[in-house]
């Protein structure tokens, strides 16, 4: 409802009637969904950004909006902004049967992350997992590889190598022990 990005994701009318307009009881739902090709897919984007986002998204008629969607669709995923910049989540929390927290990786720090999910827990969201985006899977293995043989074989397993490079040997240091009382292996 504040920076919109679904519709230009997925390619979709912008200018279509949304949320905002089905809300407002000015279009009816049917002319606000757009459908996604053959996916059997359906969208509501955000429509015209409100005046004031949360108002909106807290009102009675938000809240009936929500139910009439529930009564024709099994499915209903909200995306909303971070945690940490509005409150948008933890509105629409009440509304949801599950939530799935989304972290950017190598962007969003530890400490923000963990609050957020602390601020969604205070309001009593039920978050039921977490999803790591954007996530470097060569750049982990770079960096992690040598510390794990299990992370080595699941890479190469699961993302369609054929042939595991070899391991370069592992160096020895031989220390030759002369058996005198001052001396000690290194």
């Amino acid at each position: 409802m504040r920076r919109p990005k679904v519709g230009r994701a997925l390619n979709l009318d912008r200018e279509h009637a949304g949320l905002s307009e089905f809300v407002g009881g000015d279009v009816e739902i049917e002319k606000c969904i757009q459908t996604i090709g053959d996916t059997g897919l359906n969208v509501l984007l955000s429509g015209k950004v409100p005046l004031n986002p949360l108002e909106m998204l807290t009102s009675k008629r938000f809240a009936d909006a929500i139910e009439s969607l529930k009564s024709v669709y099994e499915v209903i995923i909200i995306d909303t902004p971070p945690v940490e910049l509005v409150s948008d989540a933890m509105v629409l929390s009440r509304f949801a049967a599950g939530i799935l927290f989304v972290v950017k990786a190598d962007s969003t720090p530890y400490p923000v992350a963990k609050n957020s999910l602390v601020r969604m827990r205070r309001v009593g969201a039920p978050v039921i997992g977490a999803i790591l985006n954007q996530f470097d899977v060569e750049r982990a293995h770079k960096y992690y590889g040598d510390y794990s043989s299990f992370g080595t074989e699941y890479y190469y397993r699961n993302y369609g190598y054929q042939e595991k490079p070899q391991a370069a040997p592992k160096k020895v240091k031989l220390v030759a022990n002369g058996g005198g009382k001052g001396n000690r292996n290194a």
